[in-house]
């Protein structure tokens, strides 16, 4: 993913080393931070104290690890999307929640979360065929047992 980046990301991008370190190295925390989110158990107060340090990083500048979007913006915003839907806590972190609000109506996100939906709705959709076929299966099963 780094090397995608380096290679073929935004084009003209005058960036320093240490914006360059910024970048990879909240990619790499935003990766770790989705296994503490999944962890079990799962520890609310290490994890808070993660979420706080995160949200300073959004006081920050305009994106996640600078003044310009990155990878770091693409690999956290996943993370805080699940964990808003899940958790739905955001005490303490309302920097956070505001640039995760702000990343969702970049249109490349826009367009992903359509996508999301629309496989969401297809899964949900299979997901309840499922289950109307297991019903009738379960009435033959009850009539055939009488």
């Amino acid at each position: 993913m780094l090397y995608l980046d380096a290679v073929y990301g935004p084009k003209g991008r005058t960036t320093s080393q240490a914006n360059f370190a910024r970048i990879y190295s909240r990619f790499e925390q935003a990766d770790k931070l989705l296994e503490k989110w999944r962890a079990n158990p799962f520890i609310v107060k290490p994890f808070r104290a993660e979420l706080a340090q995160w949200n300073n990083f959004a006081k920050e500048a305009a994106f996640i690890a600078g003044p310009e979007v990155s990878i770091a913006d693409f690999a956290l915003y996943p993370v805080m999307f699940e964990l808003c839907d899940e958790w739905g806590d955001p005490s303490g972190v309302t920097d956070l929640v505001a640039w995760s609000m702000r990343f969702s109506q970049r249109p490349s996100v826009k367009k992903a979360g359509a996508d999301r939906s629309a496989l969401h709705q297809k899964k949900a959709a299979t997901w309840d065929a499922l289950e109307a076929r297991h019903r009738v299966l379960e009435l033959q099963k009850a009539k055939y047992d009488d």
